[in-house]
């Protein structure tokens, strides 16, 4: 099935992601309808309105042709994740191609020859001034790993700082602000394993969520748990 939504622009893609998730979403949620440059949906996700359903259609499906991609978007606030997983589907689906994530070469974050690297200053100074030390004793952060409920809901998330070191926070839906602290025991991506478990599909269990999110990668559904 393929539905056109006018974007006002000559698209050079195929839309084949497009057409992927609207197949899935029809199969799910049945027929869109387009409206407002949106091609609207059902929210399928079994949570929405606080388990009531969507009566009106408030679930957006558009096509990026500039990007390549697809734009998938519940206006009452459900997890794209969540809504995705739901519908069979998973966050490379957006995509007409697989996304490649590249390595950000050391120097200007411009992309420009950082000067300071080949030129020695004509009175290099006799001490180099101490880094600053991150607060709390914590690096970097790189990496947020999200915790949901089968239905898409936030409950906790995890931070990965480098140097190598994790620290968890806990979702406060009445204040809507996250605190550092644990959280009830919880499968990381459980919706997409609620909905492989629905459709027959193999489940790998693995040692932490960076392995769950390369796993994903390659199209295979995995689990863990917080603190391994």
């Amino acid at each position: 099935m393929s539905v056109a939504v006018d974007s006002g622009n000559t698209e050079r893609h195929p839309r084949v992601s497009f057409n992927r998730v609207v197949d899935a979403l029809t199969a799910t949620a049945g027929p869109g309808r387009s409206t407002g440059g949106w091609l609207k949906f059902h929210c399928p996700v079994p949570s929405h309105g606080g388990g009531g359903g969507d009566r009106n259609p408030s679930l957006g499906v558009r096509y990026d042709p500039i990007k390549a991609r697809t734009r998938v978007e519940c206006f009452s606030g459900c997890d794209d994740t969540a809504v995705l997983a739901t519908a069979g589907l998973s966050i490379g689906d957006l995509f007409d191609e697989p996304p490649v994530l590249k390595r950000r070469r050391s120097g200007s974050s411009n992309g420009l020859v950082d000067l300071r690297q080949h030129r020695q200053p004509a009175n290099p100074p006799t001490a180099a001034r101490p880094a600053k030390k991150p607060k709390a004793g914590l690096g970097r952060l790189v990496q947020t790993y999200d915790y949901l409920t089968a239905g898409g809901d936030r409950v906790g998330r995890v931070l990965r700082y480098d140097p190598k070191d994790f620290r968890p926070q806990c979702w406060n839906p009445d204040t809507r602000r996250w605190s550092f602290g644990g959280f009830g025991p919880l499968l990381y991506r459980l919706p997409e394993v609620v909905a492989a478990i629905s459709a027959g599909e193999p489940i790998y269990l693995v040692e932490g969520e960076k392995d769950t999110n390369t796993a994903h990668r390659c199209g295979v559904v995995a689990t863990t748990n917080a603190s391994g």
